[in-house]
């Protein structure tokens, strides 16, 4: 006799359950991925403070190294920022508040290519305030020099320089750095000696979720 085999069932899923799948794992990434969103827009606003702060040591370091001022200016609530050698101030004659004359180191090297940085900072970071301390140096060069555009566009708002030395000060800065969800972070130059600090990211306070902080 002939014996009847029922045939086997295949396992595995339906076309249809594999869209089923791929439409709820898709509606849940559309869910997490704002919350996600904060933390790395956090990060992305450290590391630009970072960034400006390695440019303001070469600048200090080219000025010392080179007996010629230099200086840092940035498009307000713009990305853009650039570091050049200055030609607006007599250093054989300026002299600091604290009596130190910003002359040549016995290093320099007038021979060398001039410092120049044109940058922007990481997607979604702004420069929003820049606060300077003027002393007898700089106070009438940044009255001169004003918000001059050094790109040559006129719709653009630049800052008043920020100055560095060849005896190794600079101006006393405050520089504030948001992102697109309003967190900022301050970088601090202290014009005694030139250092600079990256101060804690900051939430805004109007936004309920939280922005990640890193220690330094």
């Amino acid at each position: 006799m002939f014996s009847y085999r029922q045939p086997k069932r295949r396992s595995g899923l339906t076309l249809m359950e594999v869209l089923l799948v791929l439409a709820l794992l898709v509606a849940m990434g559309a869910m997490v991925w704002p919350s996600l969103q904060r933390p790395f827009a956090a990060e992305r606003l450290r590391r630009a403070g970072d960034q400006v702060r390695a440019h303001w040591s070469r600048a200090r370091n080219r000025a010392i190294d080179s007996g010629e001022v230099y200086s840092f200016r940035c498009q307000l609530q713009g990305s853009r920022y650039l570091i050049e050698r200055y030609a607006g101030l007599d250093i054989d004659q300026a002299v600091t508040s604290t009596g130190f004359a910003a002359t040549a180191s016995d290093n320099s090297t007038p021979g060398k290519p001039a410092l120049s940085i044109d940058k922007t900072l990481p997607a979604g970071v702004t420069m929003s305030d820049l606060q300077t301390e003027q002393d007898a140096r700089t106070s009438s060069q940044a009255m001169e020099f004003g918000n001059e555009d050094p790109s040559q566009s006129r719709d653009e708002t630049w800052s008043t320089p920020v100055l560095f030395f060849p005896d190794g000060t600079s101006t006393s800065a405050e520089l504030t750095l948001t992102n697109q969800y309003g967190a900022t972070v301050l970088i601090s130059l202290r014009g005694l000696t030139g250092g600079s600090r990256l101060g804690e990211v900051t939430a805004d306070e109007t936004n309920a979720a939280p922005v990640l902080e890193k220690s330094p």
